[in-house]
């Protein structure tokens, strides 16, 4: 029952979110203006939610965890370019396709970084909420039978519009 209250909740917030997006001054929450990336990211979020499949967490969140010594395996699902030009602090990179499922090379090298109890906590990230690779990685995690999987879906844009610095 708090599942279906929770999946409801956060398609009740998307919708309210996309509704105010026509109340700026560019139409949209995106960073370009285009709204359906970030619409889709909201369905995803919410069905994968749905599923059971992994949490959501923050930047805020994420940030203190962090900060408290929380002990987590961080994982940056972007190209190795874009880690490198910069990622969170203590994230280790396994790229996950945006559009694509992952080839055998790319699930090898992901799930070779998850830790070894499937009770232990991964937070997994990308670019940005419509990018899609941390909802894809989050379930191929919740695939390989984790189950303390934590998304943090505003992922780099999001910790830096909360003023945390990258490392690189």
């Amino acid at each position: 029952m708090q599942k279906q209250i929770a999946v409801v909740f956060v398609v009740l917030t998307c919708i309210f979110t996309l509704s105010l997006t026509g109340c700026g001054e560019t139409a949209g929450t995106s960073r370009d203006g285009n709204e359906m990336p970030i619409e889709a990211a909201a369905i995803a979020t919410a069905q994968g939610l749905a599923l059971g499949r992994y949490q959501l967490i923050d930047a805020h969140e994420l940030k203190s965890r962090i900060d408290l010594g929380d002990i987590m395996i961080i994982i940056d699902v972007r190209p190795e370019d874009e880690f490198k030009s910069g990622h969170l602090p203590n994230a280790v990179n396994a790229e996950i396709p945006a559009d694509e499922e992952a080839d055998v090379d790319q699930l090898n090298a992901f799930i070779k970084l998850l830790p070894e109890g499937p009770e232990s906590m991964i937070v997994i990230y990308d670019g940005y909420t419509g990018e899609g690779r941390s909802a894809r990685a989050a379930i191929y995690a919740a695939d390989a039978t984790y189950i303390n999987i934590w998304r943090f879906p505003g992922g780099t844009a999001a910790w830096l519009d909360a003023d945390y610095k990258l490392v690189k």
